[in-house]
């Protein structure tokens, strides 16, 4: 749907700049009608589109990792207030790094297990199967049986419908 979408844009923005230009094909500075291969509206069906949610989702992920980075190589290098400042700062930034390295690899586990489960839910087929059936219609006096999700009969004509368990 968002590649037609883009398509649609793509189409009516070129006509739009076809009309703009008059059909002048002596103006050097004209822009062409047909969008180019590597213009923003071209681009392939497999990809998605990107929404405000999904920006938001990776500032605030960016922003997270920012924060755990930092506040592990504070914490290193308060820890270690008992060793010289060269080795303190060694070991701090040597840690906020390889915090940094842990998440990196965190998250791309990650992404490659979301593009796998996207790619296993595509492979399935969905099953549709008919529980039961409504009849519409007919008299008040008919008498209307209904079969419920659970497969039992149930008389229409009953109005009051208890449920089995505790009463209060």
């Amino acid at each position: 749907m968002a590649r037609l979408r883009r398509e649609e844009e793509a189409r009516k923005y070129s006509a739009m700049l076809a009309s703009s230009t008059g059909g002048n094909s002596s103006n050097p500075f004209a822009i062409s009608s047909k969008p180019s291969s590597h213009s923003t509206f071209a681009t392939g069906e497999d990809e998605e589109e990107m929404t405000f949610a999904d920006v938001n989702r990776q500032i605030t992920l960016i922003i997270n990792v920012l924060v755990t980075i930092i506040a592990c190589g504070i914490a290193i290098w308060l820890v270690a207030s008992h060793i010289s400042p060269p080795k303190r700062l060694a070991l701090a930034m040597g840690g906020a790094l390889l915090v940094a390295i842990a998440e990196v690899a965190i998250y791309a586990g990650y992404l490659r297990r979301i593009t796998e489960a996207k790619t296993v839910e595509k492979g399935k087929k969905e099953k549709k199967t008919v529980i039961g059936t409504w009849t519409i219609g007919g008299s008040l006096s008919d008498k209307v049986v209904e079969t419920t999700a659970s497969g039992k009969k149930e008389d229409e004509t009953n109005s009051v419908r208890y449920r089995a368990g505790k009463r209060r």
